[in-house]
């Protein structure tokens, strides 16, 4: 039997994929904070858009997801973790945060998912609720996220 080869470009999509985990947890965590309060807002209340509540879950998806990206083709035969039992539990896991993702898009979001600033200004009928313009922090966060998926595309690149 004769010696395998790395694949390196799956070691590559695993730092980029979970990059744009890590992008997107930071987003809901930023959202959650009160800290981006954009136009995303605007479209919860007024069109029941759920998208900014999924990030912190499905990027955590991403993020579990990402070292079972390395140990695709020959990495398995390589990569002794690859042949351990935690990849596909890591695996399991993140299918499960998508799944759960998938539902609170689609269907309104528990309370608990809301951030604190969002249930208080909701209880108060929106009376207290001041819009922040312009979304600088959004901008940041679609710039960042841009870049991210640049480096998906790069690093599939045969």
């Amino acid at each position: 039997m004769g010696i395998v080869p790395h694949d390196i470009t799956m070691n590559r999509t695993t730092i980029v994929v979970a990059l744009f985990g890590l992008v997107c947890v930071a987003a809901g965590l930023l959202a959650r904070l009160g800290v981006w309060r954009g136009r995303w807002v605007d479209r919860y209340r007024y069109w029941g858009f759920n998208g900014v509540f999924v990030l912190i879950p499905g990027g955590l998806g991403f993020f579990l997801i990402s070292p079972a990206l390395s140990c695709s083709g020959t990495n398995f035969q390589t990569n002794p973790p690859c042949q351990a039992g935690w990849v596909p539990v890591l695996v399991l896991a993140g299918a499960a945060l998508w799944v759960f993702s998938l539902a609170v898009y689609f269907i309104k979001p528990p309370t608990w998912l809301k951030p604190s600033w969002l249930r208080q200004t909701e209880a108060n009928n929106w009376n207290d609720y001041v819009a922040q313009s312009p979304d600088r922090v959004g901008i940041v966060i679609a710039v960042v996220s841009v870049l991210v998926l640049a480096a998906v595309v790069v690093t599939l690149r045969p």
